[in-house]
């Protein structure tokens, strides 16, 4: 079975309860991590790492302060390498959604300051689609809110619902091409935003 845990820059600990499982293997990671499965003696760990260890329990954390989206599959039977065949796919970066440092509001579009945050306000409805104008599907997206952020940043989905509310000084990585639609909660959030999308469509 395959399971999803975003870590945070700071090296918070975070377990996942998978159920009793002999086998372990990373099927992807966007940045150096470490694993445990008692919580007191950790490993290094990257994509493809394979390791063999009876335990119900995943301890993760991040190294050298970049958060990392990770996904690993776990089994009570050997997991074959070819599971991991889909791994590496050629992406494009892009910061800000394409707003360059300095640009003013206008055409629907956030204020993006000298220091790479975009400013966006309370009533912006601001849409983040999963899928760029090249029709290429997004791999990764990373909201990031600065402690000097006036208001957390609101996360909507693509019908208006609530997904998350981001306070200040938080870094959150989310591996969907899912589209949101953000806003300030209460006032004017500042954020960077990250996406990787794959380099071909599909």
């Amino acid at each position: 079975m395959n399971y999803n845990v975003n870590l945070t820059a700071d090296g918070s600990v975070q377990a996942v309860a998978t159920g009793t499982f002999n086998f372990l293997r990373v099927l992807s990671a966007t940045a150096a991590f470490q694993i445990s499965f008692d919580g007191n003696t950790w490993k290094d760990a990257a994509k493809n790492n394979y390791f063999k260890q009876t335990a119900s329990r995943v301890y993760f954390r991040t190294v050298n302060g970049a958060a990392s989206a990770v996904v690993f599959a776990c089994d009570a039977k050997e997991i074959q390498a070819q599971d991991t065949a889909q791994s590496n796919s050629p992406t494009n970066a892009v910061g800000n959604l394409g707003i360059a440092n300095g640009t003013a509001a206008g055409n629907g579009n956030p204020q993006c300051d000298n220091n790479s945050y975009l400013y966006i306000t309370n009533a912006m409805a601001l849409n983040v689609p999963g899928v760029n104008a090249a029709g290429n599907r997004r791999q990764i997206i990373i909201f990031s809110v600065p402690t000097t952020s006036p208001a957390p940043l609101q996360v909507l989905d693509a019908n208006g619902n609530g997904f998350m509310t981001i306070p200040a000084g938080t870094v959150i990585p989310l591996v969907t091409d899912a589209t949101f639609i953000l806003s300030g909660a209460g006032g004017v959030a500042y954020c960077t935003i990250g996406q990787m999308y794959l380099a071909q469509q599909g």
